[in-house]
């Protein structure tokens, strides 16, 4: 049997009651429910286990309206959301759908069936819109995630680091001497590099690491819970080390030749080095700047002003 797990945003015992009886006895899924009377307490609740889907009423005591499903949205953006709403007028509902609910239903139109119906559809209306979603978040040659991508994990990371007081840390990669790459053997070549390189970086990190390839031969990898310099430092020599060395490739004459790869990445921490996305994109682009003009390999920003960089001089 197919277990779910459903958030239910409810101050009334009464409906939270209904709601309850309404899932119990379904044969082909087995729903588990747990509710909460406020946002904040559905909040505190996704901290601990992340459901398969949300019912949220719109006025609960510490927030009423549309402002519930933005505020629940703020922080349960990756799952489905099924508005239950005691408002009969259409206009609500077509709102809820226009801020990110997957669908509404007016609790005077409530019943067992519908209810089933509408979770399931929004569960698959939801993993639609996830997929295409991806299509266009996602680099066409290397396949990793794009730089727009990138932009909008970071602001997420970035918005958790300040409600949740979370560590992240912000490489920036660049491969050195590329452009003589493609001159020498043609944008072919390149491509294939990249490709390769942007494979090395996917297969070759920790499940909650999000890489990008911010634009040409740059990438960029977003590593949540690194806070220490030393944490940091680490990571940027595993992924010098993971890029750095001979890559195959076929030439336009069809001949195999191993092309040496090397890299300069720049290191920073947020709110060490940047309290915002800006700051924080900023402070890395600077550091791996500074690794490629020293070749160092590695550099990892400074608090005061990043003029200068903490070199890490062991490449190999």
């Amino acid at each position: 049997m197919n277990d779910q797990l459903i958030y239910l945003l409810e101050d009334s015992k009464d409906d939270v009651y209904l709601v309850k009886s309404m899932l119990i006895g379904n044969n082909a899924v087995s729903y588990k429910l747990t509710d909460f009377e406020t946002v904040a307490a559905l909040e505190e609740g996704m901290q601990f286990m992340s459901p398969d889907l949300l019912i949220i009423d719109l006025n609960v005591p510490d927030c009423v309206g549309l402002e519930t499903l933005v505020k629940v949205k703020q922080f349960a953006r990756d799952f489905p959301i099924i508005v239950l709403t005691g408002y009969d007028d259409e206009i609500t509902g077509e709102r809820a759908i226009q801020l990110g609910a997957q669908d509404y239903i007016p609790k005077s139109d409530l019943h067992k069936n519908l209810l089933i119906r509408t979770i399931r559809f929004a569960k698959e209306r939801f993993a639609l819109l996830k997929t295409l979603e991806e299509n266009v978040f996602r680099d066409s040659l290397t396949l990793l995630n794009n730089r727009e991508s990138f932009n909008q994990k970071l602001d997420e990371m970035v918005n958790e680091s300040h409600r949740y007081n979370r560590s992240f840390a912000l490489l920036f990669i660049d491969l050195d001497n590329f452009k003589q790459i493609n001159d020498e053997y043609g944008h072919l070549v390149g491509d294939q590099i990249l490709k390769s390189v942007g494979s090395r970086l996917n297969v070759f990190n920790r499940g909650s690491d999000f890489v990008a390839r911010y634009g040409g031969d740059e990438f960029v990898l977003l590593a949540p819970g690194v806070s220490e310099l030393k944490q940091l430092r680490q990571l940027a020599k595993i992924k010098f080390d993971v890029i750095s060395g001979a890559y195959a490739v076929e030439t336009t004459q069809q001949s195999v030749k191993n092309i040496i790869v090397e890299a300069s990445i720049g290191g920073a921490i947020f709110d060490l080095h940047g309290k915002t996305p800006e700051a924080i994109v900023k402070a890395a682009d600077t550091a791996m700047y500074q690794a490629k003009t020293a070749q160092t390999g590695i550099a990892i920003a400074e608090v005061a002003g990043l003029e200068e960089a903490s070199r890490i001089a062991d490449r190999k």
